[in-house]
């Protein structure tokens, strides 16, 4: 009767549907980022051990495959400044990211330093719009 239970288990498990892994990007990728211009730009994330990945923006693609571990990186070559683009991230599934930009990418830290204006700053009539 064992035996028969563990044959009934094991059959069971081999018409049992594999195991799927969406495609995902990093939780850094969202709606309304801004990616660098003028530069290659990495995008990573996850999907199932082997899995094609092809990363679509503006025109440009770029594939990966993902790893044993799952983690894939592609990287998008060097776009000029634009808005309102839609990056879509196609595996088995399709993550699409609405209203990216590519622009100047700035990391700015600190404190009362960050209240600097620019109108404060000498020959700021230059950078007024």
């Amino acid at each position: 009767m064992r035996l028969a239970r563990l044959l009934a288990l094991a059959a069971a498990a081999g018409l049992a549907p594999a195991a799927r892994a969406d495609v995902t990007p990093h939780p850094l990728f969202t709606n309304d980022m801004v990616l660098q211009r003028d530069a290659d730009v990495p995008v990573w994330g996850l999907a199932a051990p082997g899995e094609e990945v092809t990363v679509t923006v503006g025109g440009a693609s770029a594939k990966a495959k993902a790893g044993d571990d799952g983690k894939w990186s592609a990287k998008l070559p060097a776009q000029k400044a634009a808005n309102g683009l839609t990056l879509t991230i196609k595996g088995k599934n399709a993550v699409e990211l609405k209203n990216v930009a590519f622009g100047d990418v700035w990391v700015c830290s600190g404190q009362s330093n960050m209240e600097w204006r620019i109108d404060w700053c000498w020959d700021a009539e230059k950078y007024k719009s």
